[in-house]
């Protein structure tokens, strides 16, 4: 009767949460795991344990935590955790290490979840508006760091330019407390290191991107760490310069491709939440 009791309040409960919640493989622990989009970003995933099917209707519970799912249990077959092994199965000995992009999704139908593999070209290039860790983010466009890169707020290659902004900059020494932040939902302001001038190559890469080809991408987050937990980065999307100024640092306006939805607006400090 408590088995019961728990299935139907989990489907109660799973009345208004999100019809499809789109997951990461990625490893901890040498085992690959599920990390789930932002809750901010995607409303109703549920907490806790779910009941889930697989593509050939075998029945499962997966937990759900914060920030992923670590634990997927076969339905009468004991306590054994099954996730690495429904992962491999799909993805091969590699799913989730660095350099792989493989994705699955939780389809809601009825009161439960299906679990699936995605394919094709739904697994190249980064989300929109999804969450990365920084190490996550190089596999995205086919590169590795290199040396101190890891520690880096701007990283190039030869048609690439990625910006990674940390906002809130008060743990940091003063020199390096760049003025970054969002000017309004289709345009933030960026300050270059303090060495950069705009007639060095790196300021004639950042003036002449469109020109030379070179694509420069956004990915932010609030703050380094939250109760102690290094924080992942939101991606904003491709940008184009709008007009820059100064020099020792460069003051850059970039324009958004994509405006910053309303949601995330508190999250990432766009004036006007």
């Amino acid at each position: 009767m408590e088995w019961r009791l728990g299935v139907y309040l989990r489907r109660i409960g799973m009345e208004s949460g999100a019809d499809r919640i789109v997951c990461r493989v990625s490893h901890a622990g040498e085992r690959p795991i599920l990390f789930l989009p932002p809750r901010e970003t995607t409303a109703g995933i549920p907490e806790g344990w779910v009941d889930v099917l697989d593509k050939e209707g075998i029945r499962y519970q997966a937990k759900f935590a914060k920030i992923a799912v670590n634990v997927l249990q076969r339905v009468g077959n004991g306590d054994a955790n099954v996730l690495p092994e429904v992962l491999r199965g799909w993805f091969g000995p590699d799913a989730g290490q660095p350099g792989t992009t493989h994705i699955v999704e939780f389809t809601r139908k009825g009161g439960e979840y299906v679990l699936a593999p995605r394919q094709g070209e739904d697994l190249q290039g980064p989300q929109l508006w999804a969450s990365y860790t920084r190490a996550e983010v190089p596999q995205l466009f086919g590169f590795e760091f290199k040396g101190f890169e890891s520690q880096l707020g701007i990283v190039e290659r030869d048609k690439l330019i990625i910006l990674f902004v940390t906002l809130d900059k008060s743990e940091k020494p003063k020199e390096h407390q760049y003025e970054d932040a969002f000017v309004d939902a289709q345009q933030f302001r960026w300050q270059s290191q303090n060495k950069t001038s705009r007639n060095s190559e790196a300021g004639r890469r950042i003036a002449e991107h469109s020109s030379r080809g070179i694509s420069v991408h956004l990915f932010v987050r609030p703050a380094a760490k939250l109760r102690g937990e290094t924080q992942p980065f939101t991606y904003c999307g491709p940008l184009t310069l709008h007009h820059w100024e100064k020099d020792n640092p460069i003051t850059v306006w970039w324009h958004l491709q994509t405006p910053v939805p309303e949601r995330l607006w508190n999250v990432l400090g766009v004036p006007g939440a």
